[in-house]
């Protein structure tokens, strides 16, 4: 059995801890699991959660802009289930990003923060100076 327990709360699965760990190291104030209330396509009243809220909309390494609603998933392939949720959610007026165990990896190695200093983002991920 893994262990999901970090910082006063029990996670779903050990990349939802290794995601609460990062944003514990970054300082980034969250609640885990929020609820929100939606509206499916067929107009029926429900609840739907997102894995991490943030204080305040963030920019994060990987994502183009600013990010408050991050989804953990455990692979990059889009499911039915994950469209579904982000539709409803978004009729709350919630855009959820998805996280996969790449973009954490990339977060471990790379801090979770982008950093806007001297280095710019170019296609494929790779980094170069900005020209003075």
């Amino acid at each position: 059995m893994e262990d999901t327990y970090f910082g006063g709360r029990d996670y779903c699965n050990k990349d939802e801890k290794r995601v609460g760990r990062l944003l514990a190291e970054a300082g980034i104030l969250n609640e885990y699991s929020k609820e929100f209330p939606t509206v499916d396509r067929l107009g029926r009243h429900g609840k739907r959660e997102v894995d991490f809220w943030l204080d305040q909309p963030r920019m994060l390494r990987g994502f183009p802009r600013p990010v408050q609603a991050i989804e953990v998933k455990s692979s990059d392939k889009i499911n039915g289930r994950g469209r579904c949720q982000r539709r409803e959610l978004l009729t709350a007026g919630v855009e959820t990003f998805k996280v996969t165990p790449n973009i954490i990896e990339l977060w471990e190695r790379e801090g979770i923060l982008e950093d806007f200093g001297l280095a710019t983002k170019t296609i494929r991920g790779r980094r170069r100076k900005k020209k003075r």
